[in-house]
């Protein structure tokens, strides 16, 4: 609701019996008829705020005569919303009037289109005069249309009063629906929930209680369509369309979806555990030992073995016979010895790492040759050993080569 008069919907009330006489009407206004006053209808009135300030704007403007024109707004259930206005001079001709209705189309739920009439006056009541009347009658005919009266005050503000039909169809133009005062200086008060202050009801005031009784209905009534439309009375609310929670769910979807990107680059990454490597120290001879999981050991490519052994520096390749016998004799020269095993599968690296830390080996004396000669022989003893053991790898090689040929040929000898 528009914060410049809260609460413009009135209940439906019982019908009171009642006949009332009014205030002589002005020169231009029809001539009160006393009838009985009618069951009101019960509808809500909202509008855009600042609005009224507009048209009471125009009006003042206009000099109060000259300033009319069609309300523009549309209809949910029993509350009729004022969204905009099309000014018309007074003496507007009807067939352009007529058009201009026609191609506005009609504001049946949710659609939204003419709501009403509005015309101003420069003094007295802001009650509507015959030709007013007639306007209204002949191109607002549904009983959800409003006859919006305003009259321009001191300092801006401005008088308006709102006029809806009975629910016979009749139009009480000496009492309307609604009327109240709208102040320029309390617009900001007013959107911040703050009311207008009324004045008494007999001065013409804000009536911001439910109307149970009405004045006595005027000759010159506007007839309509016997009280409002069923189709009027069970309209529902436009369905609300499900992509609005598609945009809430945006932000929410992108914040996941970055969580996740960000989450899977910054795990840390699947890293095989490095090969164990163990160095082994007796009389100088460096023992040399590592150990390959089984898979890596049955599928070793080759190897290779780095010694840094003081300041001297050796590459071993090692076939993958020597990768899976898991060791290898060292010499060392010197009490630091650092170890670096490389081991390649399916073009995958595998990589130990050992040092050694322990005091020099106690260098021979002089003209012991009885001792370099040990160990030479020590060495050729090992290289033939090494030969050896390469040789039994590939006869047993060829003997499994052989062996699965006559498997696939079917000639298995018996045992």
């Amino acid at each position: 609701m528009n914060g410049d008069e809260p609460g413009i919907a009135a209940p439906v009330t019982d019908p009171v019996t009642e006949t009332s006489n009014t205030a002589a009407p002005g020169p231009e206004t029809a001539a009160p008829v006393p009838s009985p006053v009618r069951k009101p209808v019960s509808w809500a009135i909202d509008y855009r705020d600042g609005l009224l300030e507009e048209m009471g704007h125009a009006a003042a403007a206009a000099g109060g005569y000259d300033a009319a024109g069609v309300l523009l707004g549309s209809l949910l259930r029993r509350t009729i919303f004022i969204d905009s206005w099309r000014p018309f001079p007074r003496g507007v001709d009807r067939h352009k009037l007529q058009d201009f209705l026609a191609e506005q189309g009609d504001p049946a739920p949710p659609a939204s289109g003419p709501i009403g009439w509005v015309v101003s006056r420069p003094d007295g009541e802001p009650r509507p005069r015959e030709t007013d009347l007639q306007v209204f009658g002949e191109n607002f005919r549904q009983p959800w249309h409003v006859l919006l009266v305003i009259r321009p005050e001191p300092a801006g503000a401005v008088r308006v009063a709102f006029f809806v039909r009975d629910a016979d169809g009749s139009l009480n133009v000496h009492r309307p629906y609604r009327e109240f005062l709208v102040h320029r200086k309390q617009r900001a008060a007013a959107a911040a929930g703050v009311l207008v202050a009324a004045a008494p009801a007999a001065a013409g005031a804000v009536m911001d209680a439910p109307v149970t009784e009405r004045a006595p209905t005027v000759s010159g009534s506007v007839a309509a369509p016997p009280g409002p439309s069923r189709a009027f009375e069970n309209a529902a609310r436009p369905p609300r369309s499900p992509l609005r929670w598609i945009w809430l769910a945006l932000p929410a979807l992108a914040i996941a979806i970055a969580v996740a990107v960000f989450g899977f680059w910054l795990r840390p990454a699947d890293v095989d555990p490095p090969l164990e490597v163990t160095l082994t120290d007796k009389d100088s001879q460096l023992l040399i030992r590592w150990s390959a999981p089984a898979d890596l050991a049955r599928n070793a490519d080759f190897g290779a073995l780095k010694v840094v052994d003081g300041s001297a520096q050796k590459t071993i390749r090692l076939t993958s016979s020597d990768v899976r016998r898991g060791s290898l004799t060292w010499a060392r020269q010197t009490g630091d010895v650092r170890v670096d095993l490389n081991v390649w599968s399916h073009g995958e690296r595998r990589t130990g790492v050992a040092q050694f830390f322990g005091p020099a080996p106690a260098l021979p004396a002089p003209g012991s040759d009885a001792l370099n000669n040990e160990n030479d022989k020590l060495r050729t003893q090992l290289a033939a050993a090494q030969q050896r053991a390469r040789s039994a790898e590939n006869l047993v090689r060829i003997l499994k080569d052989r062996l699965q040929m006559q498997d696939a040929a079917g000639n298995v000898p018996p045992r």
